[in-house]
């Protein structure tokens, strides 16, 4: 709760355009985040790949973190699909985890705990500003919902191939190029 009131509500009092906000209560964007968060720790268990830490290295934990949300996201839109959840919920962590993204980049960090976190958001927000899937008007996101649900599965399977088989270099590549 302390997180939405915040971390995540400024963001997206800020970010999107008033018409926009009006198709989201703050009880969606709470239980928005909370399914996202329970989806990301619930994709660590698919995410253990042999030798992706010693492969990874110091990258490791940056690309296994986002990976864990991504594919949470990704789930949820198989939950879609089946009819567990509504488009709304899975809207609402969408737009959840895109506002403590931007959060995170703004602030960025001196912990080196959170480090990956910060880094992963940047991945997140400049991946979908270059699929299209977000764009920025003036100082406000647009957000095309139809876009994400297709970039989250590319993500995820980038993401994925790094862990599965990918070396330091790999992710370091991948890094460079979506980090700012």
């Amino acid at each position: 709760d302390l997180r939405v009131k915040e971390q995540i509500l400024p963001v997206f009092n800020t970010i999107f355009s008033k018409g926009f906000r009006e198709g989201f209560s703050q009880e969606d964007l709470r239980r928005g985040y909370l399914r996202a968060a329970a989806l990301h720790e619930l994709a660590h268990s698919y995410l253990h790949y042999r030798n992706a830490a010693k492969n990874l290295q110091d990258l490791f934990y940056c690309i296994y973190e986002l990976a864990a949300t991504i594919l949470g996201l990704r789930l949820a839109g198989t939950l879609l699909l089946k009819d567990r959840i509504t488009e709304k919920m899975l809207q609402s962590m969408i737009v959840a985890y895109t506002c403590r993204c931007f959060y995170l980049m703004k602030k960025g960090t001196d912990n080196s705990f959170m480090v990956n976190y910060v880094l992963g958001s940047a991945i997140y927000i400049n991946f979908m500003l270059e699929s299209g899937a977000l764009k920025k008007f003036n100082d406000l996101v647009i957000i095309n919902f139809t876009k994400i649900f297709v970039s989250l599965h590319e993500l995820s399977d980038i993401l994925e191939n790094l862990l599965s088989h990918g070396t330091r270099q790999d992710a370091e590549n991948f890094i460079k190029k979506y980090q700012h």
